[in-house]
């Protein structure tokens, strides 16, 4: 992305990125840390979530202020370490500080998100020391939401309560996930969007930001979401295709403004994603809701927000769902010849399939599904290149298609 000169620095945090496990599976196994392109042994031990951050800073630090700046970290935290373990710099010190949770998983999940909060703390006082945060863009999201539990190897016992489906799902608890953005550019502080935005909207999103004309990209999947943030103006995206699966004969999308989401065939691998998982974190024993650690914290020091108790309360309200799968009792499984059809407003942890209900909104988002379908690539077939094994140099990963040929 090229930055335009009323913008220096664009920052993307983004929390749990996947990391290819594919090869893994093979029983390939090998030492994977690099720095420009280059083995760090010295890495070897170390926390990620502190070495991607102090990385982080260095670039912000050396960053020539004459030049602009896209960094983006994408941090390994939350997910699973090695074998699929949890893992914090200090287990007893950890356990201490969470005591009050009686899961020990849970508790080691509590500190690896702790741990990532003081990363983003740690970076945007790194930008403000700098003296470049006030003409910065930093965007903080996830990619998908938790594994919490049940079939996936390396469940993370994250929560995405109290929506329904979990990571690999396209229900609301596999897709759905919040998203930050900070600058000091936009005139509103506080505001709750509810626009429908797909992670392919922030090039183009962050492209105007900085200052370029959208048309000069082409075609892109993207839609530029910069006026809706900044001025009146409304989404230009009413629908979104969260996946097709030709293989397991299943495909989901959302029309409407996000409104309504059609799902045909099996929306995971295993049937037993389908349901609802992870804990709410609201039991008695938990510590109330700390405003005050909020309004002390180094990101609000850093951005000198005018963050008050009254507003913060308010904040949170919107962004809250509250329990909308009380009363539930089953779940409703979408088969391959069927259609399920959610209305996420009224609905939004999927528990009602209101499809024959109404039946012109299926078929008008089936359209679109089929649309789709027709302009598919086809997936390929799985293929483990035994010239990338590890073992082969040193038991590291290594750029092993640029080796010379013969």
């Amino acid at each position: 992305m090229r930055l335009h000169s009323d913008m220096d620095l664009i920052v993307i945090l983004v929390a749990g990125m996947d990391t290819p496990t594919i090869l893994t599976m093979t029983g390939m196994k090998g030492f994977d840390m690099h720095n420009n392109f280059k083995l760090s042994w010295q890495t070897k031990g170390k926390y990620a979530t502190e070495l991607f951050t102090e990385k982080a800073e260095e670039l912000i630090l050396m960053h020539n202020e004459s030049k602009p700046l896209f960094l983006m970290l994408t941090h390994l935290a939350a997910h699973t370490g090695k074998g699929g373990g949890l893992e914090v710099p200090d287990i007893l010190k950890n356990d201490e500080e969470f005591a009050y949770i009686k899961n020990r998983n849970r508790r080691l999940y509590a500190g690896m998100v702790k741990e990532l909060d003081n990363s983003v703390g740690s970076i945007i006082q790194t930008l403000s020391k700098k003296g470049i945060l006030q003409n910065a863009i930093v965007v903080f999201f996830s990619d998908n939401g938790a594994p919490s539990e049940g079939a996936h190897l390396y469940n993370n016992y994250g929560s995405n309560w109290p929506l329904r489906g979990q990571k690999t799902t396209v229900l609301e608890g596999g897709v759905r996930v919040p998203a930050i953005i900070y600058t000091s550019i936009l005139k509103k502080y506080g505001i709750v969007s509810n626009s429908l935005i797909h992670v392919s909207d922030l090039m183009p999103t962050l492209y105007a930001a900085a200052g370029g004309d959208v048309e000069d990209l082409g075609k892109v999947d993207g839609v530029n979401h910069w006026p809706v943030l900044t001025e009146t103006e409304t989404s230009k995206r009413s629908t979104l295709l969260i996946n097709i699966d030709e293989v397991y004969n299943s495909s989901a999308i959302i029309g409407k403004n996000g409104r309504y989401k059609l799902v045909n065939g099996s929306t995971t691998y295993l049937e037993t994603d389908e349901g609802f998982y992870g804990e709410d974190g609201l039991n008695d024993g938990n510590p109330v809701y700390n405003i005050s650690a909020i309004l002390n914290s180094p990101v609000n020091q850093a951005i000198r927000g005018n963050l008050i108790l009254r507003k913060i309360k308010k904040i949170r309200k919107k962004t809250v769902l509250g329990n909308c799968r009380k009363h539930l009792s089953k779940y409703q499984s979408c088969r391959y010849n069927d259609f399920c059809l959610f209305d996420l407003v009224r609905d939004p942890c999927e528990t009602t399939n209101i499809a024959k209900k109404f039946p012109l909104i299926v078929k008008k988002l089936e359209r679109k599904l089929i649309k789709y379908w027709n302009n598919m690539q086809p997936q390929k077939d799985i293929f483990i290149d035994p010239r990338a094994n590890p073992s082969s140099y040193n038991n590291t990963w290594y750029t092993w298609l640029d080796q010379p040929k013969g």
